[in-house]
């Protein structure tokens, strides 16, 4: 096709970092196309036994992976994990029409404690 074709002469100079190629497509087409597989794979277990009915979002900055999570599945609950105080906001407001979802103001991480938080001007690549 040709927009798949004038897509690919645009992304030209990114796609020598997949990375940072993948991370334009998403920002160009926010479809969450990178989920679709992982969606598709889990729709395979999710009736099987002992399969959970519920899905972690870690760092889910806006809630819109969330919320994209819930409308593929939509027989699970979604529970979102945002450290960033300002995108946790976000995430509130823009999940608040669904009650399957339930995003919480803290990081993950492998120990207890309080430690830095950095924000980075890309707001999806803030870290511990």
């Amino acid at each position: 096709m040709i927009k798949d074709w004038i897509l690919k002469l645009y992304l030209l100079p990114f796609n020598k970092n997949e990375r940072l190629g993948m991370s334009v497509r998403n920002r160009i087409f926010q479809d969450h196309q990178h989920l679709k597989g992982l969606t598709f794979i889990l729709k395979n277990y999710i009736n099987r036994d002992g399969f959970g009915k519920t899905i972690i979002d870690v760092g889910c900055f806006d809630g819109s992976t969330s919320l994209f999570f819930k409308k593929e599945l939509s027989n699970i609950n979604v529970i979102g994990f945002e450290a960033n105080p300002s995108s946790y906001e976000i995430a509130v407001k823009k999940t608040s029409t669904s009650p399957a979802i339930k995003v919480e103001n803290y990081a993950l991480s492998d120990f207890c404690g309080v430690t830095e938080f950095y924000v980075t001007d890309n707001k999806v690549s803030s870290s511990l």
